[in-house]
C-alpha cells in the first residue's frame, strides 16, 4: 500500500494558509476538481506539548469535525474554498511572515501530509498515474448525506440565502454566536453572502420558508441544519425546539424529517471515525459521543461496517 509522503502530495496541494503552528491546506484531485480541506500541526525536533494538551486535542477534533461539514457545505453553495484562503491572504500575510520563521521548512513538510493523511481515505491511490485521486469521485465512495446534496444543490440564490439564513438563526440561538461558529459560517459562504449582512437580517417568516425550492432541495436543508447541530458535539435543546418548528413551517413530513436527522447524525460520526483514523479520537471515543447525540451501539457497529467496506471497495 502506497503511503502519503510530501513528494506525492505535493501535486494535490491547492493552497495553504499558515497561522500560527497551524497549517491550512486544501487539497484539490487533478481528475475530478474535488477539493478538500485539513490542518496539520508544525512540531519544532523537541518541542514538548504542556498540560493543556487535553483541551487543545478536544478543540481540534471539534475543529476538524466542523471543517467536514464546511467541506460539504462549501460544495452544497458552489463555492471554492482555494478563493476563500486567497481573500484572507492579505490579512494573514504579516502574522504568516513572523510564525513561519520560527519554523523549518521540513516542520511545515510534516504538517501538509500530517493534514493529508486526515483526509486521505477521501482519496485512493491510482497507480496507472502514479497519483492520488479523488475517491470521492465516485458514487460508491460517498456517504448517502453526500449524495443527497449532490442531486440537489441549490440552483437559485433566494433558497441558498435561506439556508444561510437557518444555519445563522441556530448560532444565535443563545442571543450571541461564537467565534468558533463565525469562522465556520465564514468559511463556506460565497463572497456574495456577507455573514455580518445575514446576522443583521430579521428572523424568517412564515412566507419566506413557504417560497424556498420544494422536494429534494427543501429536505436538504433541513438536513444540513441537523448536521450543523450535531457538529457542535452536543444536542442543545434550544436547538432542537427550533429545528421542529422549522420543520413544522417547511412542512415536512414527520417521518422524512427524522430520517434526515438520521443521516444528518450518520454523516457527522462517520467524521468521527475520520478522526479515529488520523489519531484524535480512539473507536470507544467515537462510541460514547454518538450515544450522547443519540444513536444507538448497533447502529455505530454498522456505520463501522459500512465505512470499512467502502474502503475496500
Amino acid at each position: 500500500m502506497v503511503q502519503a509522503d510530501f513528494d506525492n502530495v505535493q501535486p494535490l496541494l491547492a493552497s495553504k494558509e499558515i497561522e500560527g503552528s497551524r497549517v491550512s491546506c486544501v487539497f484539490r484531485c487533478p481528475v475530478s476538481g474535488d477539493t478538500y480541506s485539513s490542518t496539520g500541526n508544525m512540531e519544532r525536533s523537541g518541542e514538548t506539548q504542556g498540560s493543556g494538551l487535553g483541551s487543545s486535542v478536544k478543540r481540534g477534533i471539534k475543529y476538524e469535525l466542523s471543517y467536514g461539514l464546511s467541506r460539504v457545505l462549501r460544495n452544497v453553495f458552489g463555492y471554492n474554498p482555494i478563493s476563500n484562503i486567497a481573500a484572507r491572504a492579505a490579512g494573514e500575510a504579516v502574522r504568516n511572515v513572523q510564525t513561519f520563521a520560527s519554523y523549518s521548512e521540513d516542520d511545515q513538510r510534516k504538517a501538509i501530509v500530517q493534514a493529508f493523511n486526515k483526509v486521505v481515505h477521501r482519496f485512493a491511490w491510482d497507480a496507472k498515474r502514479g497519483a492520488w485521486v479523488s475517491a470521492s469521485a465516485h458514487e460508491a465512495g460517498q456517504s448517502e448525506f453526500e449524495k443527497r446534496l449532490a442531486r440537489a444543490p441549490f440552483n437559485n440564490r433566494f433558497d441558498a440565502e435561506v439556508m444561510a439564513r437557518i444555519l445563522v438563526q441556530m448560532s444565535r440561538i443563545d442571543g450571541s454566536m461564537s467565534q468558533e461558529e463565525r469562522n465556520l459560517l465564514a468559511d463556506f459562504l460565497p463572497p456574495d453572502l456577507s455573514l455580518n449582512a445575514l446576522i443583521e437580517m430579521p428572523p424568517l417568516n412564515q412566507a419566506e420558508l413557504m417560497e424556498i425550492s420544494t422536494g429534494p432541495a427543501r429536505e436538504n436543508m433541513l438536513m444540513m441544519a441537523w448536521a450543523m447541530l450535531f457538529a457542535d458535539y452536543e444536542v442543545d435543546p434550544a436547538e432542537v425546539a427550533f429545528l421542529e418548528q422549522l420543520t413544522a413551517s417547511m412542512n415536512i413530513a414527520a417521518g422524512q424529517a427524522e430520517a434526515l436527522k438520521g443521516l444528518a447524525l450518520e454523516f457527522m460520526v462517520s467524521q468521527m471515525f475520520e478522526q479515529v483514523a488520523a489519531h484524535l479520537m480512539t473507536r470507544e471515543d467515537v462510541f460514547a459521543k454518538a450515544e450522547e447525540l443519540g444513536m444507538e451501539r448497533l447502529q455505530v457497529e454498522r456505520l463501522e461496517v459500512r465505512l470499512r467496506k467502502a474502503r475496500l471497495g
